[in-house]
């Protein structure tokens, strides 16, 4: 007798891994932040893209070929100034194109 929930000779769906889910997380979460940038539609062209590997590399490597790079620095340890990290500072010296560093407004 089958006892699979799925049905008689159904085969079960398959397991999502770890890192297809986080992907997945943050397709959303991105998707969400930038309806709240282009509510009205008429913003700027913005390539969205979730990738995978160390930030300062991939942010880099997105910058080439790309009018700017828009980044975020948020406070830490209670500093009343935002703190710009490594991952900041490598796309500042390095990156092909302008970069803008946006503080969050939280």
């Amino acid at each position: 007798m089958n006892s699979s929930p799925y049905g008689p000779g159904a085969a079960r769906p398959p397991t999502e891994s770890p890192v297809d889910t986080y992907r997945r997380r943050a397709e959303r979460h991105l998707d969400d932040m930038l309806a709240v940038l282009d509510a009205t539609g008429s913003g700027p062209v913005v390539s969205r893209q979730v990738v995978q590997g160390p930030a300062h590399q991939v942010l880099i490597e997105a910058a080439a070929g790309a009018e700017l790079l828009v980044v975020g620095v948020h406070r830490s340890d209670g500093r009343p100034r935002p703190h710009l990290g490594p991952v900041n500072h490598a796309v500042l010296h390095y990156a092909s194109c302008p970069v803008a560093v946006v503080p969050d407004i939280r």
